[in-house]
């Protein structure tokens, strides 16, 4: 099963800005999601200074949550065990870095689309 996980990191000005652009196909497994995860994390502490944009990661059945200490991916009627996995990978992982969920937008099918910073 292939899978998309590319990193950039952006100059702009003062701001380092890391930018993953990712794709994960539907189902896949969890492991996927915890490798990753290990990548956000290591280059968090390459680059301390830096600031995240990372969206999306097919894992349509979450709602997206900012709790006061963290990110939480709420399960919809319908979720995988496999999926709630994957999603935990995420959500403990970006937790721990203290990023949080920005988009609002509901898409067509009724879902949020996770992107963190």
């Amino acid at each position: 099963m292939l899978n998309i996980n590319l990193f950039v990191l952006l100059f702009l000005g003062a701001l380092k800005l890391i930018v993953s652009v990712v794709y994960f196909p539907p189902n896949s497994e969890p492991s996927l999601f915890e490798n990753h995860c290990a990548d956000v994390e290591l280059l968090s502490s390459r680059y301390p200074d830096s600031k995240f944009l990372i969206c999306d990661y097919n894992l349509p059945d979450f709602k997206w949550l900012n709790l006061d200490d963290g990110v939480i991916a709420s399960p919809k009627i319908g979720a995988t065990v496999k999926n709630s996995e994957s999603a935990t990978f995420l959500s403990d992982s970006y937790s721990f870095l203290n990023l949080n969920q920005h988009n609002t937008v509901v898409n067509s099918t009724g879902n949020t689309r996770p992107c963190f910073f």
